[in-house]
């Protein structure tokens, strides 16, 4: 098994300053070699061990999500995840600093990309009113958009 793979990625995260250029391809070794072991064996040790690497992905993961919300562009197989997680930070933001047009926990959301949405078809557009945890997952997928508020400028000369 390429067991010193995922420690050496996790000190060379820990121990930079920028990301690392993450590769699945690097990784493919100890995949394989976890998949096996996940799927022949159930004994204490052998969990301890994929529980060991599970621990090491985790830190790894850890890392790269602080330097990612510190600024640092992260590259690798990865990088989609941060569009993501990037996603989910504005929507929150949004949400907490009260920039979306609605009441309470209802708010209008924009469709971006064609989606059924409680029980209906919506296409890219159209408007929806709706509670705001019924439609986060497709807010962060980008299937719709919170509508922001913004004041619309007036002349106040006339």
């Amino acid at each position: 098994m390429s067991s010193e793979v995922l420690p050496r990625l996790v000190e060379a995260e820990l121990t930079g300053k920028e990301p690392t250029q993450l590769e699945l391809r690097e990784l493919e070794g100890l995949i394989n070699a976890l998949r096996r072991v996940r799927a022949t064996y159930s004994d204490d040790i052998h969990a301890a061990e994929v529980k060991l690497y599970e621990s090491l992905a985790e830190a790894l993961f850890s890392s790269r999500l602080a330097k990612y919300l510190d600024g640092k562009e992260v590259k690798g197989f990865d990088h989609e995840l941060y569009n993501v997680i990037a996603r989910v930070q504005e929507v929150f933001k949004d949400v907490v600093t009260g920039n979306y047009a609605g009441s309470g926990t209802r708010a209008l959301f924009r469709v971006t990309q064609a989606t059924v949405v409680h029980n209906y078809l919506v296409k890219p557009g159209d408007l929806v009113v709706s509670e705001l945890n019924n439609v986060l997952k497709a807010v962060i997928a980008g299937y719709l958009d919170l509508v922001s508020l913004t004041r619309v400028k007036t002349d106040e000369s006339s």
